[in-house]
Order: structure tokens, then sequence, then C-alpha cells
């Protein structure tokens, strides 16, 4: 749950989403497609896992994430972006095995370009690192993915309105060649909050 310490922002941030309702709303129907359960019911297509997010809170500003296909403002403390992007960076030198989902060998000039802006002065959106250099939105994708699996997110409260349970699904989906192919966080209602990857919804 969000702290109230990143109010102010998420109310701003909210705004400018919320300009956008009406061609977001055109996307539901699709999106609830990739976070429902599929047609065929496939358990070999299909993997599903719940995930309960920690109780963190941020004793300054944070990174967020946020993305005009969806409502979704997700919040991450600085210590475990860099603590993510140097485990990546270990397993990257022991072995040379790829990501599924994006260049780990990116990792390191992501990481540089973070713990120059380090501490952090205000609260700083991770699209600015797309910015530097496009190729690093594939890893700062692989990063949200891993930390929002192992719960290391904050959230809106609007996600777990009427969710006394207060977790997010995560719906990983097979390619044909049953390699992982996508991804997606969902509430558990059905709504998106983040995705990775390429794989069919349907």
């Amino acid at each position: 749950m969000i702290s109230a310490r990143l109010k102010h922002l998420t109310e701003n941030l909210a705004i400018a989403s919320l300009c956008g309702a009406f061609f977001l709303a055109l996307g539901t129907s699709s999106a609830r497609a990739a976070c429902g359960q599929l047609a065929t019911k496939s358990s070999d297509r299909e993997q599903r896992a719940t995930i309960a997010p920690q109780n963190l809170d941020a004793n300054g500003p944070v990174y967020y994430w946020h993305d005009s296909s969806t409502y979704a403002l997700l919040y991450f403390r600085p210590e475990d972006l860099v603590a993510r992007l140097e485990s990546m960076l270990a397993r990257e030198q022991d072995s040379n095995a790829g990501s599924t989902f994006g260049d780990a060998s990116l990792a390191p000039a992501l990481l540089d370009n973070i713990k120059v802006d380090l501490p952090l002065e205000t609260s700083t959106d991770l699209f600015r690192y797309s910015l530097i250099d496009q190729r690093f939105d594939s890893v700062v994708n692989l990063v949200i993915a891993e930390l929002m699996n192992e719960g290391k997110v904050m959230l809106d409260q609007w996600v777990f309105a009427d969710q006394p349970a207060k977790s997010i699904v995560m719906v990983s989906r097979m390619d044909a060649d049953g390699e992982e192919g996508g991804r997606w966080f969902c509430t558990p209602t059905d709504d998106i909050l983040f995705k990775i990857g390429h794989a069919a919804a349907d």
C-alpha cells in the first residue's frame, strides 16, 4: 500500500492518468483477457501465482513507473532497484545465460546511470533512463517484473479497493515452443498493472 509520504505524487500523476481515461477504457477488454483465464484453460501454457506485496515504506524519494495504457502507478525503493541490478550483474558474470525478456548485459550501464542520481532528491520516473538510452527500456522492464515478483513494490490505494487480501496475481504464459513468452501482473479483479513479453493473451 502506498505510503502517505507519496500521496502528493500519486495525486498529481493520477490526474494526468485520468485525462486519458476514455482511451484507456477502449483497452479494458484486452487487458482483462490478458489477466483472465485462458479460454482453453490449458495448464501447460499458463501458470498463475499469487503475490503478497511486502509491507514496504519509503524514507525519502522513490522511483515510479506509469504507462498510458494502465491506471497503475508503481513505486520502487531506490535500494531495491540497485540491489536487483547488482544481482543481475552478478548472474551475468557467473554465466552467459541471457534473460527471456531483456538484455541483462546492459545492467552495468543502467546501474552506473542510476548511481549518478543517488541519493534521489525527488521522486523520479524510471522512464528517465529510457530517454538516456532506449536500450535501457527492456532492462528497466525486467527489473520491474522481478521486483514485482518478489512483492517489492508499493501500489496505489485503488488497486486494493474492496480487496482485503491485498494480493497481486502474476500470469505467466508460454510460447508454442514451451518457453515463457509473456508475464502479466494483475489485480485480483483482472485489471492489468504491468506486463512484459509478447506471448498472446488468448
